[in-house]
Parts: structure tokens; sequence; C-alpha cells
């Protein structure tokens, strides 16, 4: 990652780093998630439960999945066409059955 950090706050930019580890992945355990960021377990392991909690990662069988929050955040991107509003709607909607 080649990003300026001279603003950037460490815990914050680490969130989306475990968001975006689930690239291709639909559920990763709390050993995977650490082997895909390069980090130490105890650098690691609260930022999963905080997710969790704020409803981004949900708990799945075997460790983590995407959680709907993401999907609600999605769906108010202004650049969206009705199409993609109207499959993320579905997604959602498929996601709480």
């Amino acid at each position: 990652m080649t990003r300026p950090k001279r603003y950037t706050v460490e815990v914050v930019d680490r969130a989306p780093d475990i968001l975006e580890t689930f690239q291709g992945q639909e559920e990763l355990s709390l050993i995977e998630i650490v082997q895909r960021l390069c980090l130490n377990n105890s650098r690691v392991v609260r930022l999963p439960c905080t997710l969790t909690e704020r409803g981004y990662v949900e708990k799945a069988s075997d460790g983590y999945r995407l959680g709907i929050k993401l999907f609600e955040l999605a769906g108010l991107c202004p650049y969206q066409s009705d199409r993609s509003g109207a499959a993320l709607y579905a997604l959602f909607a498929c996601h709480v059955q």
C-alpha cells in the first residue's frame, strides 16, 4: 500500500484493510485475516469484533463474512445506476432471509 502516512490514523487505516481481505472469499477465519494482512495476532484480533458490533462484518460458522452494513452503504452511492440499486436491494433481501 503506497499511501501517504502523514495524516493517517493507523487503526482506522486497518479497518478497510480487513474488509478488503474478503475479496474473492465468502468467509475468513481470524487466522486467515491475520495471515493475509501480514500482521501479528494482537494487532488484528479486536478489529473484527468492533466491525461485527457495527455491522460491517458478521460472525460466520468458521470465522467472519462481510456484513449487511456494507450493502446498505453501497446503496447510498450517488453514482450508481437504477439497475445497480435494484441489484443491491435484491442482495439485501436475500441476505435478510
